[in-house]
């Protein structure tokens, strides 16, 4: 999974190939439109007032992809929150070369605003916010298999010209997180990338917050026992590939859903906050309250972001596909944070 998505060249991520939305292989929230970036602006901004107004705020993304939530967010800051926005340094962690050139061109207009590093362990602690969307899906993951009663690691072989899956002992793996009593057969994934990459980003944070958006469930949703196949699949043009092996690696998207149990566990312990958790379209609201309440025009919203809007929160679709948890260290969490509540993990 790994070299099929981010080889350096031939790696599905690597391509110059613009991924999202109609003209290629899956729809993201940055798809939908400006609205969503406009939106996270005002939850940088309530972090920016928790850590006291610094005149030195940076913005770290990972999964930038082509840039375009980048270029929103920065878009919502200069228009909504100046203050902000001056104090504002934005950092793009992109190991892809072809991304950075990508990101590099879209973001022309906020040239002395954006730098670039290649990995999370170039940065030094910051003052600010870690955010992400769809990021931890694309983590390479480990898959697990139920075989007499006993997890099995499923392991990828290249065989008759034909890649295929091998079982073998799994004693390398934290097996912590899953049910003992699934039955026979039963398939699901384990995402120790994504546990690590927490503990490296609150590694790096002097105070602020982290907020991850992607599609996901709590450890119970996530291995219950409905869930056989687990959640591991492919997209190419918009069609859904139960087997990614099916398809030649580095030409589609290979993804999973994200145990946010498991996640928030390996956060407390490196000194981060639960802060809150919900769904998109809770979340979302209570953004968007907070920018009509600031700006106290119930038409702050154009035509198309209004659309746009709908769709992101719309309850059988992103509303409730995309889940948002946000972790805080050394600031209160920001009011808006506190009203999500903290949904069962």
């Amino acid at each position: 999974m790994e070299r099929a998505l981010y080889h350096p060249r031939w790696g599905y991520y690597a391509t110059r190939a613009e991924r999202t939305g109609r003209s290629g292989d899956f729809y993201t929230s940055v798809s939908v439109g400006s609205i969503f970036g406009r939106l996270l602006g005002v939850w940088v901004a309530a972090v920016f007032g928790q850590c006291g107004k610094p005149s030195s705020f940076t913005l770290v993304e990972q999964g930038a992809a082509q840039g375009h939530l980048a270029h929103d967010l920065l878009s919502s800051l200069s228009r909504d929150f100046p203050e902000v926005f001056g104090a504002a340094k934005y950092v793009c962690v992109e190991p892809l070369e072809t991304l950075r050139n990508a990101q590099r061109a879209r973001l022309s207009a906020f040239a002395g605003k954006v730098e670039w590093v290649t990995q999370l362990a170039e940065l030094g602690r910051i003052t600010g916010c870690f955010l992400s969307n769809e990021l931890l899906d694309a983590f390479p993951v480990r898959l697990v298999k139920r075989i007499q009663n006993a997890w099995k690691e499923r392991r990828i072989t290249y065989q008759d010209g034909a890649f295929r899956y091998a079982e073998g002992e799994a004693a390398e793996l934290d097996l912590t997180p899953l049910p003992a009593d699934r039955p026979e057969g039963y398939s699901t994934e384990l995402n120790p990338a994504a546990t690590a990459w927490i503990r490296e980003v609150a590694a790096h944070l002097e105070s602020g917050a982290v907020l991850t958006i992607d599609y996901g469930f709590s450890r119970a949703d996530y291995y219950a026992e409905r869930r056989r196949t687990g959640t591991l699949r492919a997209f190419r043009r918009h069609r859904r590939f139960d087997d990614p092996l099916a398809l030649a690696p580095g030409t589609c998207d290979i993804t999973t859903d994200v145990d946010f149990t498991t996640l928030a566990e390996a956060a407390g312990p490196a000194g981060l906050e639960l802060a809150g958790f919900a769904d998109q379209h809770h979340f979302l609201i209570a953004l968007f309250r907070n920018l009509l309440a600031r700006t106290g025009d119930e038409g702050c919203l154009s035509a198309a972001e209004r659309r746009g809007f709908a769709t992101l929160i719309h309850p059988e679709m992103m509303g409730s596909q995309f889940k948002a948890i946000l972790f805080t260290r050394a600031i209160e969490p920001p009011i808006l944070c506190r009203s999500l509540g903290r949904w069962p993990l």
